[in-house]
């Protein structure tokens, strides 16, 4: 094992069992002879030849779907399972935020409790009472230390498991999504330990859901899939990466169910236009003609005497052309009330928002469901296109060029032009307004009004612009027309001579670069 690194894993690869049968109990073994019986087994592999090294001091995040085998990684690095080929090693005393409280006995007090959860990790009683004050005041259950742990409400329990873990001295601490302890003021009280910890060189494995967490944290990132290393590498970018593999997919499966809803509504729309045809056609009154050809038809052996006049009974009451127009007229006025509820039902859209990250030169943004409740509609942003340019990358310092191509439904006020710098995860990073306004006049025809964006101040990495387009009728009081919060994505990279070549943290030093600083020597 190097020197340099506190955790190697090496190749391990991890199966469980899944059991199709029923468990059978003795009893039942007895009663119905099947001691004999083969159960049907699966044995499903849960992670294939992983691989990583952690460093001394270093904070690393395994991230991924549900069931992708991270749980089961952190857990083979506590030695609660162990692998089936390869091997793990760690240096140093390990602590682990998995199974907060296991082993607390309900009707044992706290402190007693403190013990025996100390001794699971190693810790003697002497340095236990050493470290008690410590941990009775991180949990904030000085009034109720003595009291039955069966007395304790879950967040009490959480709060009292974590202080203990916490207070461990450990050099490597493993944790599993348990960020989430007590209330609001003691989870930012768990985090700040935790930040603490690993700036006194602690090493720290992290599990978890929360890209923000991660971000705040972790200095690298690995992402499983599937069982196997999907990539490996700084935070920022394996976060990137991942939740744009989310985004794409969880917007493909609502596109596919939205079209599936629009399809049955589309369906349900004809259905109720064939009723409501119907309904007319049988409204119509029946002719003597008609009348006489379906007495033919269902008696065709009647002899029918063509001098004799049908009786009053035979001859339906004819009703006059004025009647007869306001029936039909009545129907067809009921059949349009109803496809007009029908056509009132809004088709089901993907919100602009929920987009992916993508750098493209012309964006359409009109078929887009708008996030922002508050756009009046008096203009709708229909596109977006770059400018003067053949990608979307730019180098630190250039200028952005945009074409913003609207149509104006109704007259109004003058408008202004706010423009958000966001990151891929929707992190609002600055703003510019425009200094003048832009006439609202309505016009069925396409307009279109040209923005620059200065990117001096940004920092690189990737971003996306939101567009609004708003009123101010008054100081403090805005009217927004529209908002398109994916307008257009775009990157800012570095060349070899600027910020010495680092790799912008963007989690970690912001998303804004300042001018240079000046250094001045007597």
């Amino acid at each position: 094992m190097k020197k340099e690194n506190a955790i190697e894993v090496k190749h391990i690869s991890k199966s469980f069992k899944i059991y199709h049968d029923k468990a059978h109990q003795l009893k039942d073994a007895v009663v119905f002879h099947n001691f004999r019986k083969k159960q049907k087994v699966e044995k499903r592999l849960i992670l294939d030849d992983i691989s990583f090294e952690v460093k001394k001091g270093e904070a690393l995040a395994l991230i991924g779907r549900n069931g992708c085998g991270k749980s089961t990684t952190l857990k083979m690095l506590t030695r609660i399972l162990y692998p089936d080929q390869g091997s793990i090693e760690i240096q140093g005393r390990v602590a682990s935020l998995i199974e907060l409280g296991a082993g607390f006995h309900p009707d044992m007090t706290g402190r007693e409790n403190v013990f025996i959860n100390a001794s699971i990790f190693g810790i003697k009683s002497k340095e236990v009472e050493k470290r008690m004050d410590d941990i009775i005041a991180f949990s904030e259950l000085e009034e109720y230390i003595d009291s039955p742990v069966r007395t304790y409400s879950s967040g009490m329990y959480m709060r009292l498991a974590f202080a203990v873990a916490i207070n461990v001295n450990a050099d490597v601490l493993l944790i599993d999504e348990i960020l989430a302890v007590g209330d609001a003021s003691f989870q930012a009280k768990c985090f700040k330990k935790i930040r603490g910890l690993k700036e006194s060189g602690v090493t720290i494995v992290l599990v978890s859901h929360s890209l923000g967490q991660v971000e705040k944290i972790c200095d690298k990132v690995v992402w499983i899939e599937n069982g196997k290393i999907r990539e490996e590498g700084a935070t920022e970018d394996v976060c990137q990466h991942y939740t744009m593999v989310m985004d794409e997919e969880r917007i493909a499966r609502e596109r596919k169910e939205l079209e599936e809803r629009n399809q049955r509504l589309k369906k349900k729309k004809e259905h109720e236009s064939s009723e409501k045809t119907e309904a007319i056609a049988k409204s119509q009154p029946v002719t003597d003609k008609q009348q006489q050809e379906e007495i033919k038809t269902k008696e065709p052996e009647q002899k029918v005497n063509q001098e004799e006049k049908p009786t009053e009974k035979q001859r339906p009451v004819e009703a006059s052309e004025n009647e007869k127009k306001e029936q039909k007229t009545e129907v067809k006025q009921e059949v349009q009330n109803e496809t007009e509820k029908a056509d009132d039902i809004e088709e089901y859209k993907i919100y602009d928002n929920e987009r992916p990250f993508e750098m493209m030169l012309h964006n359409d943004v009109a078929d887009y469901a708008r996030v922002d409740r508050e756009v009046n509609g008096k203009i709708l942003i229909r596109s977006v296109d770059v400018l003067e340019r053949k990608d979307n990358i730019l180098e630190y310092g250039e200028k952005l060029k945009l074409r913003v191509n609207y149509v104006c439904n109704e007259n109004g006020n003058d408008f202004y032009v706010r423009c958000i710098v966001r990151t891929p995860n929707h992190t609002a990073t600055g703003t510019t307004m425009s200094e003048n306004a832009v006439a609202c006049k309505k016009d069925n025809r396409e307009q279109h009004l040209e923005l620059q964006l200065d990117t001096s101040s940004i920092a690189p990495g990737k971003y996306v612009i939101t567009i609004v387009f708003f009123d101010m009728p008054e100081p403090g009081k805005q009217i927004k027309y529209d908002t398109a919060y994916v307008a257009v994505g775009f990157q800012v990279v570095a060349t070899k001579g600027e910020f010495l070549g680092w790799q912008w943290p963007g989690a970690g030093w912001g998303y804004t670069a300042y001018a240079p600083v000046i250094i001045e020597k007597e």
